[in-house]
């Protein structure tokens, strides 16, 4: 039985949204992506990835009513 993953590596998080790890580093930064600090680690939970993800969904959704 495979152990659920509790937080992704920058790297990690790039991969599962198919985007350069910079692109992270600047949603991070931007204040899109929460981040947890394990001493000098910085990881993203599974959830603040969700939320960024629905978040996006529905900026997108807003933004095709307001074009309709």
């Amino acid at each position: 039985m495979e152990t659920p993953q509790l937080a992704l590596t920058i790297p990690e998080a790039a991969r599962a949204l198919r985007v350069s790890r910079s692109t992270i580093y600047r949603l991070i930064n931007d204040g899109l992506l929460d981040t947890v600090q394990v001493r000098s680690n910085t990881r993203i939970r599974p959830a603040d990835l969700d939320r960024f993800l629905l978040l996006q969904q529905r900026q997108q959704n807003e933004r095709a009513v307001k074009f309709a």
